[in-house]
């Protein structure tokens, strides 16, 4: 960069030096005064140390006039042959392995000769040479104290700044144990205490929401055992009443209620249970209700086969009651009825989740299916109403019942307003 701007400027002062030669030597080279036209180009060469040649050629090759004493060098002739239309021509030739900048200009336009002068290159690459040291001089100058700056500032600020930020990601990580160990009496040294104050301060507001965390999990697990031992007390009682009831109906009754029963002691035994106290997985809900419910109904004569399969998911209680009262009725409704005078019966029950987040539920049998004209909108069966008003109301859901080859139902509902209010209630809770 700046060789070239060097070099620029210099040409341009080398150029002017050439074509005001071209316009003296004009009327000598026209009267072919070789006398005065040597004496002109002897007297530049004289008075300009880097000048180092002048010759004037003609287009034809010949040389009018040269300041070379033993003789003229062929080459140059030969390497700067041009053609008529061109005025000017500029090219770096090498004389004893030295660089020559060799500027020819046309003595006027319609004059057939060309003045040609040799500038030595050597007093500009000194020139680049001595301004570059200057400017390395410089910087290193300013490179040295910028780093010595860097040091100090490193350790005035940029060091305090990362262990500021180390101690914020510790913190952020839980480990309110970090300190950061900076003594000084400026803003940094004053912004370290503000900072081990403040996380001093949040671990022991950590350690008293952890202690009432652990207060309030235990009373849940407590409430939550409490109500499956109460529950199971009065599906004992109805099991009991049912046991010296001698009306069929009446048993039937009991027994219907008594297993609704049974289906929430289950979702508070395995709350009970469970790691987390608001969900449940419901492919262990469902495998342990539908074994109760063969357990509960009088299936011996026929052979049954199950198809489960039940999305691995965790539940909110507030969806996992109304899914297993609803598996309760329709499971409860298949193994009463569907499989009558049957050697041998299918049930198959599949609950997933679709990508956008709609919960799918269906229960079907390979059984004698509905009563010709069956409409669950206007049944007097209590079970049937109760999983209409379930999956309408309490789940918001789409209930479709299909009677062809047995019976299906299809339930089909959102999951995230559920999800929303599960997330509301946790960090209300926080």
């Amino acid at each position: 960069m700046i060789g070239e701007i060097l070099g620029n400027e210099i040409l341009d002062k080398e150029l002017a030096i050439t074509e005001h030669m071209a316009c003296d030597l004009a009327i000598p080279i026209l009267n072919r005064d070789v006398t005065l036209i040597q004496e002109n180009i002897y007297n530049l060469k004289d008075q300009n140390v880097n000048v180092k040649y002048i010759y004037i050629v003609g287009f034809d090759g010949t040389v009018i006039a040269s300041t070379f004493n033993d003789g003229f060098p062929i080459d140059l002739i030969t390497t700067n042959t041009i053609s008529a239309d061109e005025n000017i021509s500029i090219q770096t030739l090498s004389a004893n392995e030295k660089p020559i900048q060799d500027i020819g200009v046309r003595v006027l336009e319609d004059m057939d000769a060309k003045v040609h002068i040799g500038f030595s290159r050597e007093y500009l690459l000194e020139s680049i040479t001595r301004t570059t040291n200057l400017i390395i001089s410089i910087g290193a100058g300013i490179l040295v104290f910028g780093i010595c700056l860097s040091f100090l500032l490193t350790r005035r600020i940029t060091n305090p700044i990362e262990e500021l930020v180390k101690g914020t990601k510790r913190v952020g990580e839980g480990d309110f144990d970090f300190r950061i160990d900076i003594v000084s009496n400026d803003e940094i040294g004053i912004l370290t205490n503000s900072f081990n104050q403040m996380i001093a301060e949040r671990k022991v507001a950590e350690d008293r929401i952890k202690v009432s965390l652990k207060e309030e999990e235990v009373l849940l697990r407590e409430i939550h055992h409490r109500v499956k031992n109460n529950l199971q007390v009065v599906s004992s009682m109805l099991n009991l009443q049912a046991r010296i009831t001698k009306d069929t109906a009446a048993i039937d009754v009991l027994s219907e209620s008594r297993n609704r029963i049974e289906v929430m002691a289950l979702i508070h035994s395995q709350l009970y249970e469970s790691e987390n106290l608001s969900e449940i997985n419901m492919k262990k809900f469902v495998d342990k209700l539908l074994s109760q419910l063969l357990l509960s109904y009088s299936v011996r004569d026929t052979k049954i086969t199950k198809s489960v399969s039940v999305i691995d998911h965790p539940f909110p209680i507030s969806i996992a009651t109304p899914i297993g009262l609803i598996i309760n009725e329709l499971l409860s409704n298949v193994l009463k009825h569907a499989f009558d005078n049957r050697k041998e019966g299918k049930i198959e029950v599949i609950l997933n989740k679709s990508q956008k987040n709609k919960i799918n539920l269906t229960i079907s049998d390979d059984g004698i299916g509905l009563p010709e004209g069956f409409d669950i909108n206007i049944t007097k069966t209590l079970g049937l109403r109760l999983v209409k008003i379930l999956v309408e109301h309490q789940l918001q859901g789409i209930l479709e019942v299909i009677s062809k080859e047995g019976t299906t139902f299809n339930i089909e509902f959102d999951m995230g307003d559920n999800d929303n209010e599960k997330s509301e209630n946790i960090n209300s809770r926080r």
